[in-house]
């Protein structure tokens, strides 16, 4: 589900916070319905991250993810759409049983040309049990978390996670390009988390790149960002970053 061509241009490697940015060993088949329009289905090495409760534990993932996206290329820009579906697994080592959760969910993109200098791209994606596939909560263990069970039944239970981004690009001129760019995630709370848990995040980030030379590139970019957790409790960060890029 990643669309490259959807993400903003920035000195911060990792990106919008919302981003679907994870790469993962694959079988992929691709089909060209016409010259507009091609549809992309893969099967992905499956990568977990759960919180589990007592007895609760890691386990072997025999299931791949099941990709399908659909892409839609235009001349004055591009809308693409997909879905993942996830079978994750996870032991009970009180009744050594072995479980699953199941995950899924969507994401759209779209990078459109305003103009002959301008660029508008963006990407929304919700679902259950992706948080794989968002940048900010990637690998933290919000997969999938321990059921709110009053029976008692020792399950998982897929968390809700969902975000945005939108990115506006102008070009000044041929050497110098300016990016301007929010995004926002959410875990939705299905369930009593900890105070301290990962409940939303904000970032934002402004930049000019000026090519130089056509080896040589040279940017500034101011980038601030927000997290808040279940407590209510907020945090705020600030940070200038610069780069200089020689091409060979």
């Amino acid at each position: 589900m990643m669309d490259l061509d959807a993400t903003p241009n920035t000195i911060d490697f990792e990106g919008p916070n919302s981003s679907v940015a994870f790469r993962a060993p694959m079988i992929r088949y691709t089909l060209n319905i016409s010259n507009a329009f091609k549809m992309m289905t893969s099967l992905e090495l499956p990568e977990v991250s759960m919180t589990y409760g007592h007895g609760l534990s890691s386990s072997y993932q025999y299931v791949p993810d099941v990709i399908l996206v659909f892409r839609f290329q235009a001349e004055r820009g591009h809308l693409q759409a997909g879905g993942v579906l996830r079978t994750m697994a996870y032991a009970d080592s009180i009744t050594n049983d072995q479980k699953t959760v199941f995950g899924g969910g969507a994401a759209i993109s779209g990078l459109f040309k305003l103009t002959k200098k301008d660029n508008l791209m963006f990407q929304g994606v919700f679902g259950r049990g992706m948080a794989k596939y968002v940048q900010d909560i990637y690998g933290v263990g919000l997969d999938a978390v321990p059921d709110d069970d009053k029976y008692n039944r020792r399950d998982m239970e897929s968390v809700r996670v969902g975000g945005f981004y939108f990115g506006y690009q102008h070009y000044w001129c041929a050497k110098l390009n300016s990016t301007l760019v929010y995004g926002f995630t959410k875990v939705h709370a299905d369930q009593t988390y900890p105070q301290q848990d990962y409940h939303l995040g904000q970032y934002a980030s402004i930049n000019l790149f000026w090519n130089v030379l056509p080896s040589m590139t040279v940017a500034i970019e101011y980038l601030w960002g927000q997290r808040e957790n279940y407590g209510g409790k907020r945090g705020n960060a600030n940070r200038f970053n610069g780069m200089v890029q020689f091409s060979f």
